[in-house]
């Protein structure tokens, strides 16, 4: 790899922040999931092995962030009455690996 650690931003805000290898062997955050799905696999045999993970709509405007999680108005594993409230924290879920997401903060 280029760099030792990778930070995913959307809308602004880091979303994901992970040694290399384990943002793209292991991604959390659904958009960086997304993002991972769609780096092209030269390699067919592998092709079989990853997962499309589908985006639905369209970027909202970065002048007119949506209220709570930046990411929930196109995410498939929103949190109703959740995601779209507030703000995610930046969590750290194991050694090194920090993410802002809903779905991993333990209530």
């Amino acid at each position: 790899y280029i760099c030792d650690r990778i930070a995913i931003m959307y809308l602004g805000k880091i979303v994901e922040l992970a040694p290399s290898d384990v943002i793209i062997e292991n991604p959390i955050h659904p958009y960086t999931k997304a993002l991972r799905a769609a780096i092209p696999e030269p390699d067919p045999k592998n092709r079989l092995k990853l997962r499309e993970v589908p985006i639905k709509g369209e970027v909202p405007s970065a002048i007119n962030i949506p209220p709570g999680c930046r990411f929930h108005p196109r995410c498939l594993s929103i949190i109703e009455g959740v995601c779209e409230k507030d703000e995610p924290p930046m969590i750290e879920v194991e050694p090194d690996h920090y993410v802002s997401c809903w779905l991993y903060v333990k209530k």
